[in-house]
């Protein structure tokens, strides 16, 4: 059990959501029950279409509560280090740590990664392996094959058309997103997708798409977007925790360059990026929306949000919570998504 501390959260002035009539964006729903939760291994399963052969998994932090905020005294970084205290470092990144860059012992979060896959195997005995990435912020994709190296591949998604192989995305506040073709696909193919804002500004989704897409005999016309929809318009996504719009404050330079790739209205850009009414020039973005948005220009209308908020909800880790409380690091969780 991760150790429980009190604070007192800080209160932020949040936009009320308004949907417009006829917008494409809808409010996530309230999450249901997941088809399965394993409590003692850290995951819930968030897929609600098993008919497509396919599962999709969300692993939690293994915290019950939220961490409390570290003394902001001019100390060192050892002197706050020591005031934080080991057990309270062991709070900030909880028991299911699956990030090796956040500064956590690696011998730890090595098992942490051995622990998910077993378990997993319990009911997916078939399954053989977990397919990590050295996410890196930025469009690049990398096709999964049998041949994994150990080395992780520097990219922000992954594709693959082998059973049994889970493909991995960390988050801790980014937009998790999963991918699966039809399941009457002869070759299916499944892709996991790291979407902060970053990636969305810079069409990861949509490049993502694109290279599934064209290993369906795919042969673009002189209406590319048009053809490509019906490819996709049996495909299945689905969206993991993640940071909720009325905590992800953005300045003017993160609205312009995700918004530069987008086809919308202004109304629709005002309730992607609703204005902060104490702050000039900063707005809160609503980073799932612009997701499904991503997926359904893509002609992928069949999404699945998990409505999980990243930053209210102690059970998943969130760099925007850490910064906000001045705590020394957070862990990582993950999305999977596999075919049975």
């Amino acid at each position: 059990m991760c150790m429980a501390m009190r604070f007192n959260r800080q209160i932020i002035h949040k936009p009320t959501y308004s949907p417009i009539p006829n917008s494409p964006i809808t409010k996530s729903p309230i999450p249901k029950s997941p088809i399965m939760t394993d409590k003692h291994s850290h995951w819930i399963e968030l897929t609600q279409a098993p008919k497509q052969g396919v599962t999709v998994v969300q692993t939690l932090s293994g915290c019950e509560s939220l961490p409390s905020k570290s003394s902001n005294s001019s100390k060192s970084s050892k002197s706050s280090n020591d005031a934080v205290g080991q057990s309270s470092l062991n709070a900030v990144y909880g028991q299911f740590n699956l990030g090796l860059h956040v500064g956590d012992d690696s011998m730890q979060v090595h098992q942490n990664r051995a622990h998910l896959l077993q378990s997993l195997q319990h009911y997916h005995p078939a399954l053989n392996s977990i397919h990590w990435l050295n996410q890196i912020h930025g469009n690049d994709i990398y096709q999964v094959t049998d041949k994994i190296g150990a080395a992780a591949i520097s990219a922000d998604a992954h594709i693959t058309r082998l059973p049994n192989v889970a493909l991995a995305i960390m988050t801790a506040d980014c937009v998790p997103v999963m991918i699966a073709t039809e399941a009457a696909d002869d070759n299916k193919l499944i892709a996991a997708i790291h979407a902060g804002w970053q990636g969305l500004s810079k069409n990861i989704i949509a490049k993502t798409v694109q290279k599934m897409v064209h290993q369906f005999d795919f042969a673009a016309g002189d209406n590319a977007p048009a053809e490509m929809q019906k490819v996709t318009r049996g495909w299945h996504a689905w969206i993991g925790a993640s940071i909720a719009q009325s905590s992800y404050e953005v300045d003017s330079r993160v609205k312009d360059a995700v918004l530069s790739v987008l086809n919308v209205s202004e109304a629709v850009a005002t309730q992607l990026f609703q204005p902060n009414a104490d702050k000039v020039g900063h707005y809160f973005a609503d980073l799932p929306a612009i997701a499904e948005l991503q997926l359904k220009a893509c002609g992928i209308h069949q999404v699945y949000k998990s409505g999980l908020d990243s930053h209210g909800d102690a059970r998943f880790y969130s760099y925007r919570r850490q910064t906000q409380h001045q705590l020394p690091a957070t862990g990582r969780m993950a999305t999977l998504i596999f075919m049975d």
